[in-house]
């Protein structure tokens, strides 16, 4: 196996790419448990978590090694893009309610 477990339990979160004997990667989204059994081999951004989500089993990934100031950097811009997409669709809710004169 490439990478040894200390056999020591950690919590993981969502985006924990984990490394079971069998040696095919696991990367955890939802539905990821509370406690680790594997190795964890490293952290999928949470910014990149929803693209992750989209993946069919199988599918080919490649990881780029990345700073905790860039991941907050990006997470910051999909909120803000998200605000604003939020922000225009409820703009035309209100403008469908008013009453045409």
């Amino acid at each position: 196996s490439p990478c040894q477990s200390d056999g020591i339990s950690r919590a993981v979160l969502p985006g924990a790419i984990q490394l079971p004997p069998d040696g095919n990667p696991i990367l955890l989204l939802a539905d990821a448990q509370t406690i680790g059994g594997y190795a964890v081999l490293g952290q999928v951004i949470t910014a990149d978590l929803p693209l992750a989500g989209q993946l069919r089993p199988g599918s080919t990934v490649r990881f780029e090694p990345t700073t905790i100031a860039t991941a907050h950097r990006l997470l910051r811009q999909q909120h803000e893009l998200l605000a604003t997409v939020r922000d225009g669709v409820a703009a035309q809710f209100r403008s469908a309610e008013k009453p045409t004169p």
